[in-house]
């Protein structure tokens, strides 16, 4: 039966073979919403004079003179008749980036196009019946590629491709952009799974419509972890890398649109989103990128819209709806999750984007080409993120929370020692179910019923008692019956679900701020938070007076209503302990290798001490076979975590305890089928701990396994008898994992295997799995082995330079989990934000504080798949906001790998009761000391960020913009000049004054505080004068001219404005070193006198912020005679 959008499909590609263009829109099973021929190259003349043009580009940006170039082009007539139609879209392209080029690259933007442009570009989109003025994605990349290699096997890929038109010939902007087009032609397989899976639908033939939601569901999943991947902000990733900055004042600033109310290239416009979009039914566009979807849509060619109205003619969600097959039902489910789920192509998107829009608007955007805009101050960036993740949870939650409930069908012993580890085997048979090796299994678990009635004899309540469930439960989707529009549980439910141990710090700041209990402050000072079970500190609180009640009695919208205080519990990952057989085929049976924790709570001031055992690895490890009661189960995939797409290539694993568990599917999976070498480095305590020993040593056997094993407790080394076929133990020392690494035969042959090819080793893919700790002492032992060079450090250097680009190269690969021993806070350095907010430098190190830890992530930064620039961006300050912005806090990979890099916590300090008068926006206020302080710190960290985004853009001044052929040095040139002319333009014109209003805040807080006599107007006052003074109105009017004059600079005079360009950034620089000294003072009085701060340190505190004004007057005083003595007047 043929369905509409079969119609449709069939009808677009009729046409286009017919007309011999794709004016109407490219559309068609075999190549989707790409062309099928390549565009053409070259225009016919005169027409070619727009091609020329568009050829030499990159050399007329380099320059800055693209618009006295293109005032010359001659005036065409576009119109039908005379430009063929199988031109049109190339014209299009062609013009629409001259265009763009024209109005965007020099500054400030000119008050109209010329003729020559603007007259055919209004013929040609007339022509294509599309808005005018306005250069689509089409126009920009969709329609602007050639092939390198035709016969190349799937040649619409990075590797495979060119720009047609390539605007400033930067290989990583190209990269972008051809990315982009790869994912759009990467979708191919959804346009015909789509249709078919309707006309199963109509034919009610449901295995058919199995085989095409399975299909699209490896679509989405490889146009998410494969195609968008290859944009990488990480340098070392070689041809890939894509600088965040660098793609800002390029890729960013080309599309911004010419008049108001134009909609220029977005990726809001790539139409397979909307394809998806139908196909899953979405009702809602009310976010502002939801409108902006369907006002771009309006805009689209013929045979795109009509499909995309097709598509919504079909309901499948219906027909999986009513079907009542658990396995249709759950790969439909792996479709949506796999689209718009959490860890879904949308929100991988969101967190890639994040990089990028932190960069833009922190470096100058002030908008995008769908309508967002703001400053620093506004933090667009963040409302951009918001925005992204509106959209797709406006897709989502048509659609009510969904779960798996898998029954543990059997757990059994791994190893001789029986309290180690279990063996759990989940029986998944007929729901759907699909993983890859590598994957994760996330398992919701319960809490025990003795722990349960523990926490209800706390809240005195019997567990009969009803609660109302807030959003955040409804969404956890822990029981089946919760799916049904059932609000209310019993008391009893909700605890088995809920974190109840250990007390998680902010459910202890809401209990202090319903108690105010003395002991749960200093609880909460000494972080022992965790130390707590819910039932533990509640039974404490009660010997204060606290009536447990209240929690039950409290209204939803409350703070300290239950289901605030008992949060619900998060699900935890595992990694799967086994491979299917078929990849593509719903899987039977789903195997944990899971440790068995338990450990000694800590004994101090504010900590019981007592046994603890883990809740998730008890709930599994305990667990009966074949038990009735589902388990909420559901696949994860990671983003860097699989085996490599090479099966020759050879793999060592390094694990330690049940680390082992992601390498039985790996050994498992490249058993099946001929493959590489893998080697498998395991670390034990002892021999009896050696897991799935059977499995080892008969994969060695069979030659699929070299097997190595660092014993920790035990004087022996076991090694493979051939003869026997088993593991013998033969004498030797106990080892840790980095010590036999270093062993000189291991050395040897681990460095012959990582090694790249092009240095004659065998490019082995490393995978490590185990705790922090241990993947710590892993990297520690490979970059010592790797490292090369004439001194100790030099050595060391070169070896975390090998293993960063393993790590580009998605050749090194870490899956650290965490398992909870206890508080470690006791033992912890104290940092004091003092230092914190000194350490946003490379140079100095690169330290965050996330959740009240420190971390020291220099070295981080050049591992992190978001680049080096997002870390710089938020160093020296606390972070915590921006990492639960993008959710990292809900990805345990995340957190447990941030684990490695820990150097301490912050110091709380002790304000007592002190209270003081300040003076703000409010009028007069009595305050606590403790609220004083906080502006200061929100200021300092203000500041910190944006002395780091200022870092972050002049730090273009060091890369390649425009890649030439000559031998010129490729650093300077009159367009880099002009985006370092901006930054100090931005600096001095708005930086500054927000900054000035900011302190001007604070020196009226902190005046009023420490000085009863002081005048809380004056520094205020004292920087706008200085805003007025003839040394700062020279400085401004100066920037303004260097824009101006900044075109056409060669040779010896764009060395001397380089120079000068140079000594204007120093003492921007300079300004903000200093400035941040002063807050680092003023910072250590509070910090050293605590309480006292008002009688013992206030001279300093306001002495601190009285400074600021000399310093500022230095600083315009400095710029004015750098003006004077600049040597760039005769240029």
């Amino acid at each position: 039966m043929s369905v509409p959008a079969r119609l449709v499909l069939r009808q677009a590609e009729v046409t286009n073979a017919a007309l011999g263009h794709v004016n109407l829109g490219a559309l068609s099973e075999s190549h989707g919403f790409v062309s099928i021929t390549p565009p053409v190259l070259d225009l016919p003349a005169p027409f070619n004079a727009w091609t020329d043009a568009a050829a030499s580009l990159p050399t007329l940006c380099d320059g800055m003179i693209v618009r006295r170039t293109l005032d010359r082009l001659p005036l065409l007539d576009a119109s039908p008749g005379v430009l063929p139609d199988r031109y049109l879209l190339r014209a299009s392209s062609v013009v629409g980036l001259l265009a763009q080029a024209y109005y965007n690259i020099e500054v400030p933007a000119p008050a109209q196009l010329p003729d020559a442009l603007a007259q055919p570009w209004s013929t040609i989109a007339w022509r294509l019946d599309k808005p005018r003025w306005t250069m689509s994605t089409t126009d920009y990349m969709f329609h602007n590629w050639r092939l390198i290699d035709p016969s190349a096997p799937a040649p619409m890929r990075v590797e495979n491709m060119k720009l047609l038109t390539s605007i400033w010939n930067n290989p990583g902007v190209e990269v972008f952009m051809l990315v982009v087009l790869e994912m759009l032609a990467q979708s191919t397989p959804l346009v015909g799974a789509v249709v078919r899976a309707q006309e199963a639908v109509a034919g009610g033939n449901s295995s058919a419509l199995k085989t095409e939601l399975a299909l699209m569901s490896d679509t989405l999943n490889h146009l998410t972890f494969a195609s968008l991947l290859k944009a990488n902000p990480n340098r070392h990733c070689g041809d890939f890398h894509v600088d965040p900055v660098v793609w800002t004042k390029m890729f960013a600033t080309l599309p911004l649109p010419l008049r108001a109310g134009v909609h220029n290239a977005t990726g809001v416009e790539t139409p397979f989103f909307h394809v998806m979009d139908e196909f899953l039914e979405r009702h809602d566009y009310k976010t502002q990128l939801g409108g902006e979807a369907l006002m771009l849509r309006n805009a689209f060619p013929l045979h795109w819209k009509q499909f995309i109205v097709a598509v919504r003619q079909v309901s499948v969600a219906d027909y999986v709806r009513e079907s009542g097959d658990r396995e249709l039902q759950g790969l439909f489910n792996e479709t949506r999750d796999a689209y718009q789920g959490g860890h879904g192509l949308l929100a991988r998107h969101r967190t890639k984007a994040f990089t990028f829009m932190d960069a833009a608007f922190k470096t100058g955007r002030s908008s995008t080409v769908t309508g967002f805009s703001g400053m620093f101050k506004d933090r667009a960036w963040d409302v951009v993120d918001t925005s992204f993740e509106n959209s797709r949870i406006e897709r989502a939650r048509q659609y009510p929370s969904h779960a798996s409930f898998a029954r543990i069908k059997s757990v059994s012993n791994v190893g001789i020692e029986p309290a180690i580890m279990r063996r759990i085997v989940f029986d998944v048979k007929g729901m759907g179910m699909r993983y890859e090796p590598g994957d994760r299994l996330a398992v919701l678990p319960e809490n025990p019923a003795d722990l349960v009635q523990r926490t209800l004899a706390a809240l005195n309540a019997d567990g009969h008692e009803p609660v109302t469930l807030t959003q955040s439960w409804r969404a956890a989707a822990a029981r089946p019956e919760w799916h049904d529009g059932s609000h209310t549980v019993r008391l009893s439910e909700l605890l088995t679900f809920g974190q109840v141990r250990p007390v998680t710090r902010e459910v202890a700041r809401r209990l202090y701020a319903l108690t105010h209990s003395e002991h749960l402050r200093r609880l909460i000072d000494d972080r022992m938070e965790d130390q707590w079970e819910l039932w533990e500190l509640l039974e404490k609180l009660k010997t204060g007076g606290f009536e447990a009640e209240r929690l039950l009695a409290a209204l939803p919208g409350e703070p300290h209503h239950i289901c605030q205080i008992v949060p619900p519990m998060a699900p935890r990952l595992y990694s799967i302990s086994s491979a299917p057989v078929d990849r593509t085929a719903p899987v039977e049976e789903i195997e944990l290798t899971v440790g068995h924790l338990t450990y000694q709570s800590e004994t101090s001031r504010t900590s019981p001490g007592g046994q603890r055992r883990g809740t998730a690895s008890s709930f599994l490890c305990d667990a009966q076979g074949d038990q009735s009661r589902g388990v909420v189960v559901r696949v994860m995939h990671p983003p860097r975590f699989s085996l490599p797409r090479d099966p020759s290539t050879p793999i060592v694993m390094f694990a330690a305890g049940t680390g082992i568990a992601p390498f039985r599917g790996f050994l498992q999976a490249r058993a099946r089928s001929a493959s590489g070498r893998n080697i498998l480095i395991l670390s034990v305590r002892d021999v009896e701990s050696i897991p799935y020993r059977d499995e080892l040593e008969l994969l060695q056997a069979a030659g699929e396994l070299e097997l190595m094993v660092a014993v920790s407790r035990q004087p022996v080394r076991p090694v493979f008898d051939p003869e026997t076929g088993m593991l013998r133990m033969a004498p030797g020392k106990a080892c840790r994992v980095d010590e036999l690494i270093r062993e000189p035969a291991v050395a040897s042959r681990l460095v012959e295997l990582l090694r790249d090819r092009e240095e004659g080793g065998e490019g082995a893919s490393i995978y490590v799995c185990g705790r922090a700790t241990f993947a710590g002492a892993v990297l520690e032992g490979l970059v010592e082995l790797l490292g090369r060079g004439n001194s100790p450090e030099a050595a060391i250097e070169d070896g975390y330079q090998a293993v960063y680009r393993m790590i580009g190269a998605d050749r090194y690969m870490q899956d650290v989990f965490s398992t909870y021993t206890g508080s470690t806070a006791s033992l912890s350095r104290r940092i004091e934000i003092s230092q914190l907010m000194l350490q946003n430098t490379p140079q100095v190190g690169l330290w965050q504080a996330i959740g009240g830890r420190v971390y020291d992530l220099t070295r981080f930064a050049h591992m992190h798949p978001g680049g080096a620039k997002l870390i710089q961006s938020y160093a020296g300050l606390d972070a915590t906001n921006a990492y639960r912005k993008i959710e990292h806090h809900r990805n345990p990979e995340i957190d447990s790998m941030l684990a490695m890099f820990e150097i301490g916590v912050m110091r709380r300090l002790d304000f007592g009761m002190e209270w003081t008068v300040t003076v703000g926006d409010d009028g007069m206020q009595f305050v606590p000391l403790s609220v004083l302080f906080r502006k200061w710190v929100r200021f300092v960290y203000l500041f910190v960020e944006i002395e780091n985004a200022y870092r972050v853009e002049v730090s273009l001044k060091d890369e390649v913009l425009v890649q030439r052929e000559s031998g010129d040095d490729p650093l300077n040139s009159s367009y880099k000049l002009q985006f370092q002319i901006q930054a100090h333009h931005r600096f001095l014109h708005m930086t500054l004054e927000y900054l000035s209003e900011e302190l001007g805040k604070l020196w009226r807080h902190t005046a009023s505080a420490c000085d009863p006599r002081a005048d809380i107007q004056w520094l205020e006052r004292e920087l706008t004068k200085l805003r007025d003074n003839p040394n700062t109105r020279q400085a401004l009017a100066w920037t303004e001219e260097l824009q101006r004059r900044n075109s056409g600079l060669a040779g010896a005079a764009l060395e001397r404005w380089h120079q000068h360009l140079l000594s204007l950034q120093a003492a921007d620089t300079a300004l903000m070193a200093n400035i941040k000294a002063a807050l680092s003072r003023g910072l250590r009085a509070f910090e050293t006198h605590e309480r006292n701060a008002l009688r013992a340190g206030a001279a300093t505190i306001i002495g601190t912020l009285r400074s600021l004004q000399s310093t500022m007057h230095d600083y315009y005083t400095r710029l004015s005679h750098d003006r004077i003595r600049n040597p760039i007047e005769r240029d």
